[in-house]
């Protein structure tokens, strides 16, 4: 029952450096998506909230105060 499935890759298709290649190929893309989305992650949320916070201190929605300890916040993460 086994002996079909080890054949269609230990000699079959997959058998050589195309293959192999191609085994490498997959899982560097792997590792290499998982690390952009990571990365990425937190610098996003910063990005888009530190402009509508120096908007909110321009229009005099809150005090000097209020947006320094919020930009500090937001540096922190």
């Amino acid at each position: 029952m086994w002996s079909f499935c080890q054949d269609d890759f230990i000699g079959g298709r997959w058998h050589g450096w195309g293959g192999m290649f191609l085994y490498l190929l997959l899982i560097g893309g792997g590792i290499y998506l998982l690390v952009r989305m990571i990365s990425s992650g937190g610098s996003k949320v910063n990005n888009s909230a530190l402009p509508i916070l120096e908007e909110e201190f321009a229009k005099g929605k809150i005090s000097k105060e209020d947006f320094v300890e919020r930009k500090r916040i937001l540096k922190e993460e």
